[in-house]
């Protein structure tokens, strides 16, 4: 009796969800977020899964960095909202922060790998309307750049 292989296709529920969290603006609070990230692990593709906490990772512990604040333990709050087609982020600043001082030329570098890594991981980003640092991006599944 000959067996027939069928070949396992992994699914990914891509249900709606939403997670919400506040994390503090430092490499500690990129690692809570990676940890609380977790939950969307199997729920999303693993290439977006992937590029989902790298660009959380480091947009939270770069954030100081882009508005030029002179506090580093901001909190931040991450809005994740998942759905058929892709996955969207939003980083709030709990204080609704405004640049108070220019760049350093290492804060500078910082925002540019920032800006390369959602140009080539995100199928769109931008700053949010109505505000001067909060960001969004979105992944979608089938979009070959992200």
């Amino acid at each position: 009796m000959k067996c027939e292989c069928i070949p396992m296709v992994k699914r990914y529920c891509r249900r709606e969800m939403d997670v919400a969290m506040k994390v503090s603006a430092t490499p500690h609070g990129a690692g809570e977020a990676r940890r609380r990230l977790r939950v969307l692990e199997r729920e999303l593709p693993e290439s977006a899964y992937s590029s989902l906490r790298l660009l959380v990772s480091e947009l939270v512990s770069n954030k100081p960095s882009h508005v030029g604040q002179a506090v580093a333990d901001e909190s931040l709050h991450l809005v994740i909202h998942t759905s058929e087609d892709g996955v969207r982020v939003e980083l709030h600043d709990t204080e609704h922060a405004r640049p108070e001082r220019a760049q350093t030329a290492a804060q500078e570098e910082l925002s540019r790998w920032d800006v390369v890594l959602l140009d080539e991981l995100t199928s769109g980003w931008g700053i949010l309307e109505d505000s001067a640092s909060d960001v969004w991006f979105e992944i979608l599944y089938d979009d070959p750049s992200s």
